[in-house]
């Protein structure tokens, strides 16, 4: 599987709560392509990344994999994760 060069935009938060769970999920899934999504049978909400974290990554505290319980925090925590690795690849 190769990585979406992509991945460093920003989700536009068009994902308003009216739009439901499943429809939010697949705005996620379809906009954070270096990000494998899934819903745990609890009902939690997973990412992981679909390439390792480099070791100045995983130094600067990057996830692999993040979660969260809406698909809006779910989100927000990978382009959280964005930012991050931005900041990385840019110091380096």
């Amino acid at each position: 599987m190769t990585e979406n060069t992509a991945e460093a935009r920003p989700l536009p938060h068009t994902l308003p709560e009216y739009q439901g769970f499943t429809r939010q999920m697949q705005e996620v899934i379809k906009h954070f392509t270096g990000y494998k999504v899934w819903t745990s049978d609890a009902g939690s909400l997973y990412a992981t990344r679909v390439r390792d974290l480099t070791v100045p990554e995983r130094e600067a505290g990057l996830a692999q994999t993040i979660a969260a319980d809406k698909p809006l925090a779910l989100a927000d925590a990978i382009t959280e994760q964005m930012r991050m690795a931005s900041e990385v690849a840019a110091s380096s």
